[in-house]
């Protein structure tokens, strides 16, 4: 099912440029690759909690007009199919019964309600017929067809009512006007990143937006957003390069993947791992024929870290263009150990405060304190770190916190050991500290 989807956007691509080149990676069919290990435990939390639970009572899915029902936080008619988006992948990366079940469900009505020239979801005269719903459909129904081959061919043909670009030469005019209606019915990102509407250097802490994310009354496509960025990035952390046909490693954690590369190489790949709270990563990779295996190493990593190969050990030297490291696997099984040296990096942020990173971790304080310039002194290697802080003068505006307050800053009161922690394992959290 790859092969399709993937023959589609390079045939639309090429009919309106025959300059443009192949993309650098080929991803795998949803499924293909699985969690483990901690990520594992995350996919069954999402599966048995509010994810996997909103068909089942928040209305905007359990009642949505993609399914016949009445509720829509907007003309848009987004929520469901933000939904379906994001749990087909969970459903069959984690081989849920109930999500499966819930995906079939949306799936058969929205195919068996497809109007006659092809449109998907709700219609009507008072219905603005908006494209945006639609490209969230289509996503989730192009995971769905390559999870589950017995529903492709039911899939593909109605994605193709939809949009015919199975054969687009002679149709160039027709894709070019497509996209251009594409283009213009939505908002220019453009025209709204620019340092005057959205200032660069924005602080990861708590700001002015807080108060409006999270369950209802506010901002309800949150909810049906959060639950698709875990499954989406377990899919595409393997990637099959597209000019030497080696398997990578790209989306470091921990997995498991089990698929056939592009020559036909049946694979599989174990990693066990603790990343990013532990820097080491153990594979053992199986393949029927020889395999160039690629692992993408960090830029943070220091040149200490190093690699094992059936016990031979040696230090890291990436392709300083992909940053990727290159093994060779023979037929059989082979075990590779991975070990990411890393260190505690101070980087600069807004009015002199700064961001405290270990490794591929972000540390955030969970109130709101001054950090000490010599924190590296008081940082440990855990998951968890120290450091110094004390109270200082921050101003609020419009009852939120204002930007960090111009650094260094003077001390209000006696000083104090504070626990860092990463940035993800919070919820109300600075992540710029200022100092004093």
């Amino acid at each position: 099912m790859r092969r399709i989807f993937l023959f589609t956007l390079l045939s639309l691509l090429g009919a309106v440029s025959s300059k443009l080149t192949p993309p650098m990676f080929k991803t795998f069919p949803v499924g293909t690759i699985k969690p483990t290990g901690w990520a594992l435990d995350q996919a069954t939390i999402q599966a048995n909690g509010l994810a996997g639970s909103l068909a089942e009572w928040y209305e905007f899915v359990s009642n949505s007009t993609w399914t016949g029902g009445t509720v829509e936080y907007s003309a848009m008619d987004e929520a469901a199919p933000y939904w379906f988006n994001g749990i087909v992948p969970l459903a069959f990366q984690l081989d849920d019964a109930k999500l499966k079940k819930q995906v079939k469900a949306f799936l058969d009505y929205m195919l068996d309600h497809q109007q006659a020239d092809g449109w998907l979801g709700p219609d009507g005269p008072d219905r603005p017929r908006l494209i945006w719903p639609r490209y969230l459909a289509l996503f989730g129904l192009m995971q769905y067809a390559e999870a589950d081959p017995s529903e492709t061919t039911r899939i593909v043909a109605a994605m193709h009512r939809r949009q015919d670009i199975r054969y687009p030469e002679g149709k160039e005019a027709e894709l070019l006007e497509t996209m251009t209606i594409a283009r213009d019915t939505g908002a220019s990102w453009k025209q709204f990143f620019t340092d005057d509407v959205f200032p660069k250097g924005v602080p990861a802490v708590d700001d002015l937006m807080t108060n409006v994310f999270g369950m209802e009354s506010n901002y309800p496509c949150c909810t049906v957003n959060f639950p698709q960025g875990f499954p989406k990035f377990w899919a595409n952390s393997f990637v099959e390069e597209t000019s030497s046909g080696a398997l990578v490693h790209a989306l470091l954690g921990p997995a498991a993947f089990a698929g056939t590369l592009e020559s036909g190489n049946k694979v599989s790949v174990t990693v066990d791992t603790t990343y990013p709270f532990g820097s080491t990563l153990r594979y053992i990779v199986k393949t029927a024929r020889p395999l160039t295996f690629k692992i993408r190493v960090p830029g943070w990593a220091l040149a200490t870290s190093t690699s094992t190969v059936e016990g031979r050990t040696s230090r890291l030297n990436p392709d300083s263009s992909t940053s990727l490291q290159s093994f060779s696997v023979i037929s059989g099984g082979t075990s590779i150990t991975v070990d990411l040296a890393r260190e505690i990096r101070i980087e600069p942020r807004s009015n002199g405060s700064v961001a405290v990173h270990h490794g591929p971790l972000l540390y955030a304080v969970i109130w709101s304190p001054g950090l000490s310039r010599n924190a590296t002194e008081h940082l440990s290697r855990g998951t968890r770190a120290g450091a110094v802080a004390c109270e200082i003068v921050w101003n609020i505006v419009s009852q939120d916190a204002d930007w960090p307050p111009q650094s260094p800053n003077q001390c209000t009161g006696s000083r104090f050991n504070v626990t860092l922690v990463p940035f993800g394992g919070t919820r109300l959290r600075i992540g710029e500290l200022p100092t004093m």
